[in-house]
């Protein structure tokens, strides 16, 4: 693993760890959710998740790393980025189904300190409010983040602007197809879903990103190093004033330019 620091597009310095592969970004993101969440105390750590194959290894090693030296996670307050409207908490393609499988379950966090969207309720828009509430009183210690090839972070695809915040968005084609897999077939994937805002994500104190494979090389040095627009919405984390720390594969940061090339 290597330790840089990179220079952003607009001036700005990010931790980047490289690594030589995607499986390989696991024991390093997961130290950092488990100095956080130590670091918490009694008080509780509040974390965001991100799903899907970017952060699973990061969760994987934190269930191992969990297991073996017993640190407390019963005050830590877990949110999720965003989840598919309509979907309970127990269906199987749901975001918190995820992470309770993949995380919340193995450590043991407690039911009462997992927060998600209320995606069922009849009033979206009340329910977006409430839980962009629920976030900003408590002051993310931490987000984590993937990064989707268009430049998308959360549900935030290309064209949304950097004051948005919690809210119902309709999900493309693209991003709808490229979530298919998950389901039996594609017609039943949700088109809408509640995520978080950009601004939201931007009020944490520190945020973690998450990129692997060649695929990701292009948006990645984009987002980072290119110019700040909405049609890559990863580029707006060149603002941010907290703490940034990228952890990739050096397939992931082919194209990233380095102060010493």
């Amino acid at each position: 693993m290597m330790s840089v620091y990179v220079r952003t597009g607009v001036g700005g310095i990010v931790h980047l760890l490289i690594v030589e592969n995607s499986d390989r970004t696991g024991k390093p993101a997961a130290a950092l959710l488990r100095d956080v969440i130590v670091a918490g105390g009694t008080k509780g750590a509040s974390i965001c998740f991100a799903t899907g194959s970017s952060p699973l290894p990061a969760y994987q090693e934190l269930v191992a790393m969990h297991k073996s030296e017993a640190f407390p996670v019963e005050a830590t307050r877990a949110y999720l980025l965003d989840e598919y409207v309509g979907l309970s908490a127990d269906h199987p393609q749901s975001f918190g189904r995820f992470m309770a499988e993949h995380l919340y379950d193995p450590i043991g966090l407690p039911q009462d300190r997992r927060h998600r969207p209320g995606v069922e309720s009849s009033d979206l828009d009340a329910a977006c409010k409430a839980y962009e509430t629920a976030l900003k009183e408590d002051r993310l210690d931490l987000a984590v983040l993937g990064i989707g090839a268009n430049g998308h972070i959360a549900f935030n695809e290309p064209g949304t602007p950097r004051h948005s915040r919690t809210r119902v968005v309709d999900l493309t084609d693209d991003t709808r197809h490229a979530n298919a897999r998950f389901f039996d077939k594609e017609e039943k994937v949700p088109h809408q879903a509640v995520t978080v805002g950009i601004s939201t994500i931007l009020d944490a104190r520190r945020l973690l990103l998450l990129a692997s494979g060649e695929n990701k090389a292009a948006i990645l040095a984009q987002a980072l190093q290119g110019g700040i627009s909405t049609n890559v919405p990863a580029s707006y984390l060149q603002v941010f004033r907290g703490e940034l720390t990228v952890i990739a594969d050096e397939a992931a940061c082919r194209k990233l330019a380095f102060d010493n090339e």
